[in-house]
């Protein structure tokens, strides 16, 4: 391979490490931003001490398959679906994925 090809490689390879880490790093941090909804009632880190479930201490699939049986309606809820449905998958799946590990 010629030398200056490969130098010239360098940079675009550079960019894409950088935009494969900076992509875990945003998907980290949409889920954080969208957990604080969750916190405002089920207090810091989900660890209420109220009348409200803790979402402390459950596992990223429950609170998933919890908010995704909100959403589609076949868990009965007074609050909960109207927050849910305003979620995607996606968004569910981030969301879950944080409170789980925090």
């Amino acid at each position: 391979m010629n030398r200056r090809f490969r130098y010239a490689l360098l940079p675009t390879l550079a960019l894409v490490v950088a935009g494969i880490a900076g992509s875990a790093g945003a998907n980290d941090l949409r889920g954080a931003l969208l957990a604080g909804n969750c916190y405002g009632c089920h207090g810091p880190n989900g660890d209420s001490q109220g009348g409200i479930p803790s979402l402390s201490g459950l596992d990223a699939d429950q609170i998933a398959e919890t908010m995704l049986a909100f959403r589609s309606g076949t868990r009965e809820s007074t609050v909960m679906q109207r927050q849910a449905s305003g979620y995607s998958e996606d968004e569910i799946a981030s969301i879950a994925q944080h409170i789980a590990q925090h």
